[in-house]
């Protein structure tokens, strides 16, 4: 089972993403959170192998959190504000849309290709 944290600031998005987890048999959503700060202790403690990140946060962008833990997960870019100039910069793992994201299977793809790099 693949291991995994959700950090965004729309809580409607994060419950989304609960369903989603509910229809896949071979990952876990450890745990969501819409602070960052929040997001990043929990990263630190639950060590998901796996985290779902919003880029555009209150309070930090998704990487500054990313900048506070000593082990780095593998990171999925989830955001709807991003252009495609500004994804190239990135360094995630992977990136998807929001408006891409339809379906378990859509985030469950992306999941194993992550952990499979």
């Amino acid at each position: 089972m693949i291991s995994c944290v959700a950090i965004d600031d729309d809580p409607l998005f994060l419950r989304l993403l609960d369903t989603y987890f509910e229809e896949m048999y071979d990952a876990i959503l450890l745990s969501s959170w819409g602070n960052p700060v929040k997001g990043a202790l929990a990263i630190a403690k639950q060590r998901p192998e796996v985290v779902l990140l919003d880029y555009d946060m209150p309070y930090m962008d998704g990487f500054k959190m990313l900048e506070l833990l000593e082990e780095k997960p593998k990171v999925i870019i989830i955001s709807g504000r991003l252009k495609e100039a500004e994804q190239a910069e990135l360094k995630a793992d992977f990136f998807i849309p929001k408006s891409s994201l339809t379906s378990a299977t859509v985030l469950q793809k992306a999941i194993l290709e992550v952990v499979r790099q």
